[in-house]
C-alpha cells in the first residue's frame, strides 16, 4: 500500500489500483475510473437541472423556504460599520 495517494481495490475481481506503482497499465486504469466517475457525477447533475428547470415551469418548485422571516432581518449592523469605515458603502 502507498503512503500517500489513492489506492482502489476491488475485491471480487483481486484488483488494485494505486497511483505511483510502477505499472503504468494501472495507473491508466485508475485514471479511466476517475473519468468514468467524472462523467457519471456530470451526467446526473445535467439530468437534475432539466428536472428542476421542468418542475418551476410547471409551477411544481419553488425553492426551499426561508427558516427565518425576512421580516426579523434587519441591515444595522451593515450600517454600523458603514458608519465606522470598516466597510466600504460601494457594492
Amino acid at each position: 500500500m502507498t503512503e500517500k495517494g489513492v489506492r482502489v481495490e476491488f475485491v471480487a475481481e483481486h484488483f488494485t489500483f494505486a497511483l505511483g506503482d510502477a505499472d503504468p497499465f494501472a495507473t491508466f486504469q485508475l485514471h479511466l475510473l476517475g473519468a468514468a466517475a467524472q462523467l457519471e457525477r456530470s451526467m446526473i447533475r445535467e439530468r437534475q437541472r432539466e428536472g428542476i428547470e421542468a418542475a418551476k415551469a410547471r409551477g411544481a418548485y419553488t425553492g426551499l423556504a426561508l427558516s427565518i422571516p425576512k421580516s426579523s432581518f434587519s441591515d444595522a449592523p451593515m450600517q454600523a460599520l458603514r458608519i465606522s469605515r470598516i466597510v466600504s458603502t460601494r457594492f
